[in-house]
């Protein structure tokens, strides 16, 4: 915007991002980096500080408004215009963000006009509530006009909370509670009172309440420093297959990787933590290696405009043999999941789980029919809104996310780095599988908090190959880009289906290559562990015990899961360099854990939650071993934990439980191991996956194969 006395102002926010590279909320850290007395928040601090500035840039010099320094937003929801009316006024237009009632957000056009040395407190314009749609700003002679777009979304809100939330809801039980939520009809909650769809753009005009002043300025004084490095969460690019690519077929095939579920602004849901559309593509790109990706906002909070913006930015971003930017929006149902509708072209339409027509799965799955789409169910076991596995479509319905940087693990309960809510009933990957669904793993991000990644071999890196090749299953799960599983049955390879003739035992192959030092790699069969690189060192005549404990608190139990195992007699804590985020202290002869558990809807609801910790033992079978949390106390000794019967300790809301499994993440001495597998495990009618675990955490998994 041109300055009347010369030179352009320029209006701009800044917004850091934490944690980006990393692979999410359970991720390990070094035991070096342990503190006694840290809590560990399995929901940290939501929201991200978002700084508007303006400068005037004039003669080759940056000048700011003496106003104190940049203001600081919520969050970023869309690019802040500046512009200087006919009496010299200068005005500031962006969005700000604003939560509703259960953590939904929207964003309100703000205006500011800059009085001599201050901004004056931003104006909420009328009817700017809704999307994170751009607004245009324009000078008049005595004031500026603005226009925008908004969607009514907050009263469709409290609308929706008015009418469905009974005054008595919450003097019902707890149970009674969450049914309450879950029994709203079309306005479910994420939707806040269904789709969006166009809205109203709106022309306001707005006239400083103060006489007019020169802005005075300040000079910005160029500082030249060193940026830290920022640590990339991949090196060099190179797509030359890593370990043992599935080739049984013949077929040349490169090993590509992506994220195929996240959220921008544009879905209002993420506390604040997700940023623009446009700095999510270069984001992918520059920052996380990925080859593939999908931006899936909301469709429930998605207007036809935003639907327009997202598809026409992932078609300017596409670059065939460089970068496939798919074609995607998220299916949220509270009934029976979540769903992530990939689009193979580059056009299709959006379709939201409050409207009539597309309400269930099997609706969705009618509407889609015309089209070559995937829908990717994700955090299948959550508590609140798990996925009802009895829907079933062999031709959408091929894949599932196991693992999602934004929460954890939701392979099974007791499961590596499963996530604190991980616990409906016969809802989890596993229990699909047990169900019959065939369904291949990919890993992925959903809102901020870090990265996570599928693996897919593929022929092409365009739009099509990709997701031929993930509908064929020929894909993997990965907390981290470089962590590669391996399975083979005979010339079969993961996401394949295997027929055995009479007689017929193929050769079982499986291992893995990872980025660092290996700690397991596991066969898992119909969800048993039934073949893994796992062994006790040899030699030693004292006990090896590898414990996974599970601290459960069940509906309505207590929050504060803070606790530690002791030892007591001839008997020490293994020594590991990673450990689980919740562990505050580790010494020879006690760990201890400090975490407290989510409550949803206002506090008003404590869902179950779990807390798994894994500690190896070596020592006399007669040491005693106690484990505490939650007020409850589980005791045996080191023989009863070794004899591998699960053991547990109960009380009222509350259990410790305590079983033979990993354990503390030893090294197995190499990142690559690959073994032939004894061909007797090998039987009709079961699933087979492996499943890879490196001793800083970090993990893979690879896509099922099934033997009929």
């Amino acid at each position: 915007m041109a300055d009347p006395g010369g030179g352009a102002w320029l209006a701009y926010d800044s917004l850091a991002v934490p944690d980006q590279t990393t692979s999410g909320l359970t991720r390990y850290r070094p035991v070096g980096e342990v503190r006694d007395g840290v809590t560990h928040d399995p929901i940290p601090g939501f929201g991200l500080t978002c700084h508007v500035d303006v400068l005037l840039v004039r003669g080759g010099e940056f000048h700011r408004p003496a106003a104190g320094g940049p203001i600081a937003e919520s969050a970023a929801a869309c690019y802040p215009r500046v512009a200087v009316d006919g009496q010299g006024v200068l005005w500031l237009a962006h969005r700000t963000m604003r939560q509703l009632p259960f953590g939904d957000y929207l964003a309100h056009v703000a205006v500011r006009a800059h009085v001599g040395a201050d901004w004056s407190p931003p104006r909420l314009l009328p009817a700017s509530d809704g999307t994170c749609s751009e607004l245009s700003l324009r000078p008049a002679e005595q004031g500026v006009t603005v226009l925008y777009h908004g969607d009514g979304h907050a009263e469709r809100h409290l609308a929706m909370l008015r009418g469905h939330m009974r005054p008595d809801a919450y003097a019902t039980g707890e149970e009674a509670l969450r049914r309450e939520h879950l029994r709203l009809p079309s306005t479910e909650r994420m939707a806040a009172g269904g789709h969006v769809g166009e809205g109203l753009v709106t022309v306001s005009t707005l006239r400083s309440d103060h006489p007019a002043r020169p802005t005075e300025l300040v000079a910005v004084v160029s500082q030249e420093r060193g940026h830290e490095p920022v640590e990339l969460a991949v090196g060099p690019r190179d797509h030359r297959p890593v370990g043992w690519p599935p080739n049984g077929d013949g077929a040349a095939r490169q090993l590509f990787w992506g994220d195929l579920h996240r959220h921008s602004n544009v879905s209002r849901c993420g506390a604040g933590l997700d940023i623009g559309t446009d700095d999510h593509y270069r984001f992918a790109d520059d920052l996380l290696g990925c080859d593939f990706w999908a931006l899936t906002d909301h469709a429930e909070n998605t207007s036809e405009l935003n639907w327009h913006h997202l598809k026409k930015l992932a078609n300017a971003f596409y670059r065939p043999g460089a970068h496939a930017s798919l074609v995607g929006f998220e299916w949220t149902s509270f009934l029976y999941g979540h769903y992530n509708v990939i689009y193979a072209g580059d056009d299709g339409p959006i379709f939201s789980s409050v409207e009539a027509e597309t309400d269930n799965p099997s609706k969705l799955w009618e509407r889609l029919e015309p089209h070559e789409a995937l829908t990717i169910p994700h955090h299948p076991a959550a508590w609140v809104y798990p996925t009802d596995w009895s829907y079933r479509h062999d031709r959408f319905l091929r894949l599932v996310e196991v693992f999602q940087a934004c929460t954890g693990s939701y392979e099974s309960d007791w499961c590596h780095r499963q996530y604190q809510d991980a616990l409906a009933p016969g809802a989890s990957v596993q229990d699909a599988l047990a169900a019959g669904q065939r369904l291949g793993f990919i890993g992925s991000t959903d809102h901020g908090n870090g990265a996570a990644y599928v693996g897919v071999y593929s022929e092409k890196l365009d739009r099509a190959s990709i997701v031929r090749a993930l509908s064929e299953r020929r894909c993997f799960a990965a907390t981290r880009r470089g962590i590669v599983p391996e399975l083979r049955v005979g010339g079969a390879s993961m996401g394949e289906e295997v027929t055995l003739a009479e007689g017929e035992i193929p050769p079982l192959v499986f291992g893995a290559v990872g980025v660092s030092e290996l700690s397991v790699v596991q066969l898992v069969r119909d969800g048993e562990v039934v073949a893994s690189s796992q062994r006790a060192p040899s030699g030693r005549a004292r006990l090896w015990v590898p414990l996974d404990l599970q601290l459960r608190s069940h509906d309505g139990g207590p929050r504060d899961m803070t606790g530690q195992l002791s030892i007591v007699g001839d008997a020490t804590v293994v020594p590991t360099e990673w450990c689980q985020p919740e562990v505050t202290s580790i010494h020879a002869t006690s760990v201890m854990w400090s975490t407290a558990l989510p409550e949803r809807y206002g506090k008003r609801y404590r869902p179950p939650g779990v807390v798994n910790i894994g500690v190896t033992i070596e020592g006399s079978a007669k040491a005693l071993v106690t484990v505490e949390a939650g007020g409850v106390a589980l005791r045996a000794t080191l023989a009863e934990l070794n004899a591998g019967c699960t053991s547990d300790a109960r009380a009222e809301g509350c259990e410790i439980r305590a079983r033979l499994g990993v354990g503390g993440l030893t090294g197995m001495g190499t990142t690559s191991w690959l073994v032939q597998a004894d061909p007797g495990i090998l039987r009709a009618g079961s699933w087979y996956y492996v499943r890879v675990i490196q001793v800083d955490g970090e993990a893979a998994w690879s896509s099922p194969v099934w033997v009929d």
